[in-house]
């Protein structure tokens, strides 16, 4: 109960609709992106590369070669070099599981307080539960000649 309140409390101070630290990995993609080159193939398809590698981005479908973006989430630095180019944010391509709302309704939910040990009900003798009665084996058994 502790835990559900503390987590409560912190996610109301987040200044940001996308999760702390998931905002900390998108700041380290985003410083990774300068040695990629992005070239806009049409539509929303583009092809991110550098002198090594090729990735086809496609923000229609949200997919990208490398699969970091559906796996995690999180855009990769091809998403985030594609989305840069059409003059957007990388935080509005994050999934919707790591943003303030439904983290809110993760812990919006409460459980029971439950009262001390003093308050709690004792039982008869009678209710204590008894061993298993001894199986008997079928087969035929061995003799002891």
């Amino acid at each position: 109960m502790i835990r559900l309140e503390n987590l409560r409390e912190v996610s109301s101070k987040w200044e940001h609709e996308v999760c702390p630290a998931i905002r900390k990995k998108l700041e380290f993609i985003k410083n990774q992106r300068a040695e990629w080159l992005v070239i806009h193939a049409g539509g929303n398809k583009f092809e991110v590369r550098n002198s090594r590698y090729a990735y086809s981005v496609d923000m229609d479908t949200g997919t990208c070669d490398c699969r970091m973006w559906e796996l995690s989430g999180i855009p990769c630095v091809h998403v985030v070099q594609a989305i840069y180019k059409q003059n957007k944010e990388p935080e509005d391509f994050v999934a919707i599981w790591f943003r303030k709302c439904h983290y809110k309704y993760a812990y919006e939910s409460y459980l029971n307080p439950v009262g001390g040990m003093d308050t709690w009900r004792t039982f008869l003798e009678l209710n204590v539960p008894l061993p298993p009665k001894p199986r008997t084996k079928k087969g035929k058994t061995k003799s002891s000649t």
